[in-house]
């Protein structure tokens, strides 16, 4: 799957040499590298899709940008400011199985914070775990991981 919507939060963002993709994009990727699970297979780019004869499995990972503020310029003019951009990360499971849901948002948890990406300065979640999002309309289990990524602009 690919963003529906592409605002802002989804335009590129400069790094210190090189234009960054879209924050949930970096995220995803570093997520299937950390074998979380595979791009387009079970770890998507976008806002959480049913499993309903979509072929989205019931056990998936999705990642959307959130936006993030203004960039911060250090000194006036000066050639190089920090851009922050948000990810929320959505970690959603099959109905009879909440306890491996939490499990697998752990992992994920684990796998983000602090981590190392490519041009980014500083991947960081913004809380001490996974958040209980409560059941979906198709009572699937669902945690979210909330990440800021700071990079040089």
């Amino acid at each position: 799957l690919v963003p529906q919507q592409q605002g802002p939060e989804g335009l590129p963002w400069q790094g210190a040499q090189m234009t960054l993709p879209n924050a949930a994009s970096l995220v995803a990727t570093r997520l299937q590298a950390a074998s979380m699970g595979t791009l387009g297979t079970d770890i998507f780019i976008g806002a959480e899709q049913p499993s309903i004869s979509t072929g989205v499995p019931a056990a998936a990972i999705f990642c959307v940008a959130t936006g993030g503020p203004a960039q911060d310029d250090f000194c006036g003019d000066a050639p190089h400011g920090i851009n922050m951009q948000r990810v929320q990360v959505v970690v959603r499971g099959a109905v009879e199985d909440p306890e491996t849901v939490f499990t697998k948002a752990r992992n994920v948890w684990d796998a983000l914070h602090l981590c190392t990406i490519t041009n980014v300065l500083r991947c960081a979640t913004q809380q001490s775990g996974p958040v209980d999002m409560g059941k979906n309309d198709q009572e699937q289990p669902r945690w979210s991981i909330n990440l800021e990524l700071w990079a040089q602009v």
